[in-house]
């Protein structure tokens, strides 16, 4: 399975020591997970994301999709059936450190889920695994 991401946190690290191949944006582009101070809670987004279908490379290159999931060039994700686009906390699993966040996208592939993201604070894209998240639903947040 080859999984494209215009950007690879942790969680999706892991996935590349699966097996799996895993292509990032550099480092420059990557989105900071540490805030300096909690940005308030944005309107959710009216577009810029992928709901009800797989991301295909078209998407990400048009910033609505920060991953496609692909095996020989054939897309393999499949949708989760979360909200999207939500809010979110993405929570890192070794500090414990919450991020606002919102969902853009959020798929299966190889029997890992997937969650895309937009950093609130940093504008960042970032990617991670299913269990990293705290899904805030699309209330903004108090």
């Amino acid at each position: 399975m080859r999984i494209r991401t215009r950007l690879a946190t942790a969680g999706v690290a892991s996935l590349a020591l699966a097996g799996c191949d895993v292509a990032q944006r550099p480092p420059d582009k990557q989105a900071q997970m540490v805030p300096t101070t909690p940005a308030p809670w944005p309107p959710l987004p009216t577009s810029g994301f992928v709901s009800g279908r797989p991301a295909t490379q078209q998407d990400v290159r048009d910033g609505n999709a920060v991953f496609v999931a692909e095996v020989g060039g054939k897309v393999i994700g499949q949708p989760l059936p979360i909200d999207i686009p939500q809010y979110a906390l993405h929570v890192d699993g070794d500090t414990q450190q919450r991020t606002r966040v919102i969902v853009v996208q959020a798929e299966r592939a190889g029997g890992i889920e997937m969650v895309g993201f937009r950093n609130i604070a940093t504008g960042g894209d970032g990617v991670g695994t299913r269990p990293e998240f705290e899904l805030l639903g699309r209330s903004k947040p108090q």
